[in-house]
């Protein structure tokens, strides 16, 4: 029994040393970050809305290293309804005392992406 656990232990070492990369694959590489949004509007994470009101929403200042490149997509319970920095959602008409929206933003630089979103109650009272 002896031998084959000190073969074991031998064998520790040598894998762990296979997962070492090369050096030659350490070089520091530049890496592109994900945008990171540093201004929103409005900034509280939920809306209470009547049917017919108007809330604007907007991303107003995002910092990438590429803000050209950057692209914004808003969805609506997973919907995607429109681009651009802004969108003014309307409450719509609810069947009941309330209804649960959600709105998501997500921008992205073409190699990553941030999201951001907000709840929307839409109440009847």
């Amino acid at each position: 029994g002896m031998k084959k656990l000190y073969v074991l232990f031998l064998l520790i070492p040598v894998l762990g040393g296979c997962l070492v990369p090369d050096p030659i694959e350490t070089e520091p590489q530049h890496k592109n970050l994900p945008p990171v949004i540093e201004a929103y509007s409005p900034t509280q994470s939920y809306v209470i809305l009547k049917p017919g009101e108007t809330q604007v929403f907007s991303i107003d200042k995002v910092r990438d290293e590429d803000p050209e490149n950057l692209s914004y997509t808003w969805f609506l319970n997973g919907e995607p309804i429109s681009n651009g920095t802004f969108i003014r959602f309307v409450a719509p008409p609810i069947k009941g005392d309330r209804e649960y929206f959600t709105l998501e933003v997500v921008i992205s630089d073409g190699e990553n992406e941030t999201k951001w979103w907000w709840t929307i109650i839409v109440t009847s009272s």
